[in-house]
Parts: C-alpha cells; sequence; structure tokens
C-alpha cells in the first residue's frame, strides 16, 4: 500500500511541476515588454509606445505596412488583458463600407470598417487572460501578417 502511494504522489508530483513549467512559458498583455521582445526576436522592428489614453501599444511593420498591437482591459494604463492587432489606411474610392461589409462575410479573421474620419481599419483582437503560449503568439502574429497581406490585395492598397 505505501509503493502505490509513493507512486501516485510521484505521479502528482511530476504533473504539478509540468503544469508549473507550462505556466512560466505563457505571455499575456500584462508583459507589453515581453510581446515586443517576441516581435524582434522574429526578425521585425517592434517599438514600445504608449497610445493617446496612456495604455501601451507596439509599433511594428508587416509588409512595409506599420499596424500596431493595441492593449486593451488594462487597469491604470498596465495590468491589460486583451490585445489588437490593427492597421489603418487612409481614405480611398475603393475603401467602401460594402467593401469593408464583404470582407466581414467572406474573411473569419480580421475584422475591417470605416471609421468616422473616413479612414480603413483592420483589426484582429487576441484575448490573453490566463495566457497563450509563445507558439500561440507567433502563431497569431504570422496569421496577422497574412490578414494584413490579404487585405491589402483584395482592397487594391
Amino acid at each position: 500500500m505505501n509503493r502505490q502511494f509513493g507512486i501516485a504522489l510521484a505521479m502528482v508530483a511530476i504533473a504539478w511541476t509540468a503544469s508549473a513549467n507550462a505556466q512560466s512559458d505563457l505571455i499575456d498583455a500584462t508583459d507589453p515588454g515581453g510581446m515586443r521582445d517576441i516581435i524582434r526576436q522574429l526578425g521585425y522592428r517592434a517599438l514600445l509606445e504608449t497610445d493617446e489614453y496612456g495604455d501601451p501599444r507596439i509599433a511594428t511593420s508587416v509588409g512595409g505596412t506599420t499596424v500596431y498591437i493595441y492593449f486593451y482591459d488594462c487597469t491604470d494604463n498596465a495590468d491589460c488583458r486583451t490585445i489588437m492587432y490593427a492597421g489603418r489606411y487612409d481614405p480611398a474610392d475603393n475603401l467602401t463600407a460594402e467593401a469593408m461589409n464583404d470582407w466581414n462575410r467572406d474573411e473569419l479573421f480580421g475584422r475591417a470598417y470605416i471609421d468616422e474620419d473616413g479612414y480603413a481599419w483592420i483589426e484582429l483582437p487576441v484575448n490573453t487572460d490566463g495566457g497563450i503560449s509563445r507558439a500561440n503568439f507567433e502563431s497569431t502574429f504570422a496569421r496577422w501578417e497574412d490578414i494584413v497581406a490579404q487585405f491589402e490585395s483584395e482592397m487594391g492598397l
């Protein structure tokens, strides 16, 4: 009986250690500098800035287009829970509400709209509450790059 208890205890310890290690590998929106560093390690420039509300923002570039990662659900401009990839485009005749609606109907990722000043936006929100793996963050960044390229191609930008 003691041997079975010892084996069970060892299995619990191994599972707990694996779980703790997995959690330590997670990243979330409370660490904008860590996200910036991963983007840099992927070979992109990435500048950690502050947006007009005092929250963190990362400026980077994909395919020659400057895009941002905004941080949301923050407490006192820190401890954020959500990020939003965002790209803004100057008003143009081909960037219409109809074109944005067509995009949103046909595409699963990346929502598009025209703001009150006529700028077109493409965005991708990501909930990081509880953490996401580095692999997931890198995969989402790569997907974002694909979304921007496809949006620009389909909109004739």
